[in-house]
């Protein structure tokens, strides 16, 4: 089992003893957090072997929502070489992150200045990149609290979900 796997299985327990003690729950929603949806519905990306393709122009720090989906947008077309994902990286811990993936699944990484050891995420469709990106007040998908959590409260993969290699 991978890193970021032990990691997410470990905040979602976490955040199950913690919503058992306030009372809280998500009985409408399909996942029951962040972890629990990229735990589910990602996979694992292995880190980016070489430097950011010419066709990526380097992002800000910290922004990564912003430049991958910028970088999407951009660059789509009916075939995109690149597909927007969201997930959880490795620097030094686990943490919440977007990044580049190609058709073959290799993972471009425009955000950060040295690869992540790790990358486990979903895969989004351009035309759902760019719908709900257009739809609320932020970049990012996951933890979209503007529109209330729709991938969260389970639409449909089929409407979201790119799959990339055998997955």
């Amino acid at each position: 089992m991978s890193d970021i796997k032990q990691y997410l299985n470990a905040v979602l327990v976490m955040q199950h003893r913690c919503h058992e003690k306030d009372g809280s729950k998500r009985k409408d929603w399909k996942y029951f957090c962040i972890e629990d949806f990229v735990s589910k519905r990602g996979q694992l990306f292995s880190p980016p072997a070489g430097d950011l393709p010419a066709d990526v122009p380097k992002g800000i720090i910290k922004e990564c929502y912003k430049n991958c989906i910028d970088a999407t947008i951009l660059c789509c077309s009916d075939s995109p070489d690149y597909f927007y994902c969201e997930g959880y990286a490795t620097g030094l811990i686990p943490m919440l992150h977007a990044w580049l993936v190609t058709t073959d699944g290799e993972v471009v990484d425009p955000t950060w200045p040295e690869p992540g050891t790790e990358y486990f995420g979903v895969a989004f469709k351009p035309d759902f990149v760019r719908k709900q990106t257009l739809s609320q007040d932020h970049y990012g998908l996951i933890d979209a609290w503007t529109s209330e959590w729709p991938l969260l409260k389970g639409i449909e993969s089929e409407e979201w979900q790119e799959v990339i290699g055998d997955e």
